[in-house]
This record gives structure tokens, C-alpha cells and sequence, in this order.
């Protein structure tokens, strides 16, 4: 599925990470939607709808029992105690896999170019699913590609700076060693 026009947070999509030491290596990130838009109603009926295909006739109890576990990819930013966060839904998505990360014109992009990053807008494709794992179910989010679609307000930590953004010290005879 697509979510459209949502911001990016906490982005590990060029490189992975381990969310811990036992942990393997994975892409993932974080998207902020919000709460009772298109977007945030249809993450929660697919994750509904996984949980029906999987779950069966139980679905609707091992659903609520997921949930109040805390154990759903989809979370309230008000939860955080961050009020910044209280219009928000947080939808958390992660691959052993390398997403595709692409512009607005669909060409490729890498970590050189400063986009995506922690604050702008993309539309990501995601696969919500159902499964047992060892016993326990769960509901999971796949992040399958990410789309820049606008710039936004960076996050705190902002976008990496540009070489061309810094001045040109090639002469560094002006360094007086006797101000220190």
C-alpha cells in the first residue's frame, strides 16, 4: 500500500541499523500521520485486514490483545508526552532489505543528494501484514520504497550540510600557532 504526503522520522534508510547489540541489520523509519486523515484510517484497516487473514475468526480478540500490548507498527504520537506529537499517528517500518528511494520524477536516490531526511514529506509504500512469531502474534510493517515529495521543517539534527557550503581554506599559513 501507499501513504501519501506523510513526514519522515527517524530515517536508516540509506544505511541499516541494529535497533539492538542481538539484534540484525535493517533499514527502517519512522512516519508521522495525521490522526483521522485517509492515510491514518487506512493503515488501521489493513492492519485489521492482516489480522483477519492470518487470525481468522480470532482476529478481532488477537487484534485487541496485540494492541494492548503495545505491540502494533501504528502508535499515537500523544503517548510519547511529546506535544508536538498529539495530531500525529506514528507508523514504524523496517526491511532486511534496501528500500527504493526515489524523487518526485521517480529517479533514484542516495545518501549524497540530503534527501530524504528526518522532517520532509514523502509517500512510502509499505506492506502491513499478520504472522506467529514463536508463538506470539504480531502485526509488522514493511518498508518496501520511499518517495521525496516536499521539503519540511528538518527535525532536530536537520539535513547534512553540502561541501558547497563551506569556505575554501586551501592556504592554511594563516594558522598562528602562538594564539593558543
Amino acid at each position: 500500500m501507499q501513504i501519501k504526503n506523510v513526514r519522515l522520522s527517524y530515517p536508516h534508510i540509506f544505511q541499516p541499523t541494529r535497533f539492538d547489540e542481538n539484534s540484525s541489520l535493517r533499514y527502517s523509519a519512522s512516519f508521522h500521520i495525521e490522526k483521522e486523515s485517509a492515510e491514518h484510517k487506512a493503515v488501521g484497516e489493513a492492519m485489521k485486514a492482516a489480522a483477519k487473514d492470518k487470525f481468522g475468526a480470532k482476529a478481532e480478540a488477537v487484534y485487541k490483545s496485540i494492541a494492548n500490548k503495545d505491540g502494533l507498527p501504528l502508535r499515537d504520537g500523544a503517548e510519547t508526552g511529546d506535544d508536538e506529537l498529539s495530531g500525529v499517528m506514528i507508523l514504524r517500518s523496517s526491511n532486511k532489505n534496501k528500500p527504493t528511494i526515489v524523487d518526485q520524477s521517480r529517479r533514484q536516490l542516495d545518501e549524497s543528494s540530503g534527501k530524504p531526511y528526518a522532517g520532509c514529506y514523502v509517500n512510502a509504500l509499505i506492506d502491513i501484514y499478520a504472522w506467529d512469531y514463536k508463538g506470539k502474534p504480531q502485526i509488522n510493517c514493511t518498508l518496501r520504497g520511499v518517495q521525496f515529495a516536499k521539503d519540511g521543517e528538518a527535525f532536530s539534527g536537520g539535513r547534512p550540510a553540502s561541501v558547497d557550503e563551506f569556505d575554501s581554506e586551501s592556504d592554511s599559513s594563516d594558522f598562528d600557532d602562538d594564539a593558543f
